[in-house]
């Protein structure tokens, strides 16, 4: 069965194994494979708490296209291919969320 790649705009919470400021809220872009979108979810918070992330909380999913090279930004299309080799990738944005967003 071949297993389909999907982003997944996410929040988390920064332990001390990152390098942001522990306990700090940031945005995440999750990428996870799988056979369909649960599994991919399940990959790609397991790789985000793995990294040290906790309360990784989904808010958006979405399949992506097979042709990752169409991704316009470099960074996202970087990570969407990580993941689309290793299984599962994170993009962490470096502004801090505010405790109420």
């Amino acid at each position: 069965m071949t297993e389909a790649l999907f982003i997944f705009s996410a929040k988390g919470v920064a332990t001390e194994a990152t390098r942001f400021r522990p306990g700090a809220r940031h945005a995440l872009m999750l990428f996870g494979r799988g056979s369909g979108i649960e599994s991919a979810r399940s990959t790609a918070i397991a790789g985000a708490e793995d990294r040290g992330w906790n309360f990784v909380e989904v808010q958006r999913e979405k399949e992506l296209n097979a042709d990752l090279s169409a991704m316009e930004d470099e960074t996202l299309r970087s990570a969407a291919q990580d993941a689309a080799l290793l299984g599962h990738s994170i993009v962490v944005y470096r502004d801090e969320l505010p405790l109420n967003g």
